[in-house]
């Protein structure tokens, strides 16, 4: 099973409004120095299994996922948090996210549900930058690839 955030920084990078505001700049953890703004960073806060049974873990995983959009004026912050938030949206009743990164290839049966929003204000020598954060619980289970 490929690491999920792989899958979920496909599935993002594939909408066409996203592309058009950040590129490709969608980062794990933190961003790197003297990036290029807007952009987004995903960071996996956690990826338990939902349920074990006596064979070990089930296939059914709910891994939390914090999604900071980066930018250097507010409105333009919560614009691309908007963007996101409608692209994972279309996931909340069901997505089936293909992986090619695995052999045999696989798929994701995926549902998000939103957790939580902030916006804070990172001051630095440049000025700073404002980032609005997004917490997700993504729910995802392995099916057969087709």
């Amino acid at each position: 099973m490929a690491d999920i955030s792989t899958v979920v920084r496909n599935y993002v990078l594939a909408d066409g409004s996203l592309a058009a505001l950040i590129g490709s700049r969608l980062y794990p953890r933190k961003p790197p120095q003297k990036a290029v703004y807007p952009l987004i960073v995903m960071t996996v806060i956690d990826n338990p299994p939902v349920a074990a049974h006596l064979r070990g873990e089930g296939s059914l995983f709910r891994p939390r996922v914090q999604f900071d959009s980066w930018a250097t004026v507010l409105q333009d912050a919560r614009a691309l948090a908007g963007v996101l938030r409608a692209r994972l949206a279309l996931a909340r009743n069901g997505a089936l996210l293909p992986d090619d990164s695995v052999s045999p290839s696989a798929q994701y049966l995926t549902w998000t549900e939103r957790a939580d929003t902030r916006e804070d204000f990172e001051e630095d020598i440049s000025g700073g930058y404002w980032r609005v954060s997004d917490d997700y619980f993504i729910w995802q289970q392995t099916t057969p690839s087709v």
